[in-house]
């Protein structure tokens, strides 16, 4: 069920997904492994790539609507889920966990395709470095900055002066 919540964050702007996410992440001990191995099947499914998710994800960050959701939707008071540290944190967990699992489940249909994106991917992971999770919208449309950050820091050409 679990894993139905990343195909509703791609495909709707609806802010309890994300608290939903959030929860059922901090709250059910799921490993992080087997929730990347269910959202990569759903999202599989769905034809939604990884980056896809992504840049959908920070889309909803947009969306007012998403916003007041997110807050709406908070049911332990102690915690406070701002939206924009949400899309973060499922960014920089997506780049950890779920890009791999969606290699993966393209392993099984595409085998050659799949093992050199998986070589590809081994080799950014084992520089130590993220890419940027800050998206940057530009003439309609959004693409994600390009830079390579340590876990925890900011990109430079995002830091406020």
């Amino acid at each position: 069920m679990i894993g139905t919540k990343f195909r509703a964050l791609a495909q709707r702007s609806k802010g309890r997904d994300l608290n939903d996410l959030e929860l059922a992440h901090v709250y059910l001990g799921l490993y992080d492994g087997q929730l990347a191995a269910c959202a990569a099947h759903y999202l599989h499914h769905e034809r939604i790539s990884s980056n896809e998710f992504k840049s959908r994800l920070f889309a909803h960050l947009s969306d007012p609507n998403f916003v007041d959701d997110v807050a709406r939707f908070i049911t332990d008071p102690s915690h406070t889920f701002e939206p924009d540290r949400l899309v973060e944190k499922w960014i920089w967990w997506s780049e950890e966990f779920l890009d791999r699992a969606t290699i993966e489940v393209d392993l099984a249909n595409d085998v050659h395709q799949a093992r050199d994106r998986l070589r590809e991917w081994d080799e950014h992971r084992h520089d130590g470095l993220n890419q940027c999770t800050q998206w940057i919208t530009e003439f309609g449309s959004s693409r994600r900055c390009v830079n390579r950050v340590a876990a925890e820091e900011s990109c430079k050409a995002h830091r406020p002066e």
